[in-house]
């Protein structure tokens, strides 16, 4: 459907963040991003409306030595405690 044609509700809104490990997306398979966290909020005239949800992702990171330091520094989410969330695959 053309975006021209899609009508959304100016006064409601889902924002979308997510939560990477990662600084950089290459091909050569270094330093890649994972996701670590999806949250999403409903804002209705702007004003956050209680409903949220969040998801913590294993990022398949077997210890916290392979997980880039700044990540860690800003998430405050370990490999190890992650381990036994679900993966995104």
């Amino acid at each position: 459907m053309p975006l021209e044609r899609l009508h959304m509700d100016d006064a409601r809104k889902i924002v979308v963040d997510v939560d990477t490990c990662g600084t950089t997306v290459g091909n050569d398979g270094k330093d890649v991003g994972r996701i670590l966290k999806v949250s999403m909020v409903e804002l209705i005239d702007g004003k956050q409306m209680g409903k949220s949800m969040h998801w913590l992702c294993n990022p398949g990171y077997k210890s916290d030595k392979e997980q880039h330091p700044m990540a860690f520094a800003k998430h405050k989410l370990s490999a190890e405690f992650l381990q036994n969330q679900p993966t995104l695959a």
